[in-house]
């Protein structure tokens, strides 16, 4: 399973509270234990069309999870229809999130819950 993280702080492992605007994704490979990088420095200051560019990136990826604090609804209906399912949390510490969501204790979005932000 591959898991996307949005990345605020790649040295501390710190998750970004946006998707389309995360500085980078972190994608965990949980069958190689292997971590990979994607940028995102296109969106970090797109006036409009962030989310739907990191879907995208995201899609590419071949990614089965992502997990973010938030996330807009034209990114969200994209990630589900490519049958990406997406969490949520309110911890910032990656290496802690990865642990809860491989032990089952994160939310899974039914809809997006952030609006307004491209």
């Amino acid at each position: 399973m591959r898991i996307a993280f949005t990345v605020f702080d790649k040295d501390k492992m710190i998750i970004d509270e946006s998707f389309g605007r995360a500085k980078l994704f972190l994608v965990y490979d949980s069958g190689e234990k292997k971590w990979e990088e994607f940028e995102n420095v296109q969106n970090f200051k797109a006036p409009q069309g962030a989310g739907l560019q990191a879907a995208q990136t995201i899609i590419n990826a071949n990614v089965d999870v992502v997990i973010s604090k938030n996330i807009g609804p034209k990114a969200f209906n994209l990630l589900r229809s490519q049958n990406i399912k997406i969490y949520t949390t309110d911890e910032k510490d990656i290496k802690i999130v990865l642990k809860l969501f491989l032990e089952g204790k994160l939310e899974e979005l039914k809809d997006p819950n952030q609006f307004g932000m491209g």
